[in-house]
């Protein structure tokens, strides 16, 4: 919540790019070993993971609040038909290809989705009167904007909003 979400997207993507892309390189040389594989799935596990919780927050800033469910669903779908389309595909490439050329693929759609990024608004988008929620009401009340931690450590805010008490009546 601290760091622009797009950024986040645009680096992860970058940052995936450049492990698919040392795969080629290691496929290339002829030097590629299954520890490499490992470590290149465990880099891009962590940077997936790191990836997920900005990619999901993104929605309510770029469509209209009454827009959110229906932008959820999509991009719900679209996440669960790439996980079913894109191994099926890969593995036909790499049947009636070099193994590289799937790689290099995959590369491509990291840069893709890098690029296409810079279509997506930084900063969340302007929702009209008539759209606005009870919750965007309140949150015009106190100021314009969310209540923030007092610690600057994300970490901190989870160990104190651990700690403390809640009670229901």
């Amino acid at each position: 919540d601290r760091l622009p979400k797009k950024r986040i997207q645009q680096v992860g993507n970058t940052l995936n790019a450049l492990n698919t892309s040392s795969i080629v390189i290691l496929l290339l040389a002829g030097v590629m070993r299954w520890e490499y594989m490992i470590v290149n799935a465990a880099l891009q596990g962590v940077i997936q993971a790191l990836m997920m919780p900005a990619r999901q927050s993104m929605l309510p800033d770029i469509v209209y609040p009454r827009q959110v469910m229906n932008a959820v669903a999509l991009n719900n779908a679209g996440m669960n038909l790439s996980r079913l389309m894109v191994p099926a595909g890969i593995g036909v490439l790499m049947e009636v290809t070099d193994y590289y050329w799937a790689f290099i693929a995959i590369t491509g759609f990291y840069i893709f989705s890098t690029v296409t990024l810079f279509r997506v608004p930084s900063q969340p988008i302007e929702i009209p009167p008539e759209e606005r929620t009870e919750a965007q009401t309140r949150l015009r009340a106190a100021g314009g904007h969310a209540p923030r931690a007092k610690s600057g450590a994300g970490f901190g805010d989870l160990i104190a909003s651990c700690g403390s008490k809640h009670t229901r009546n």
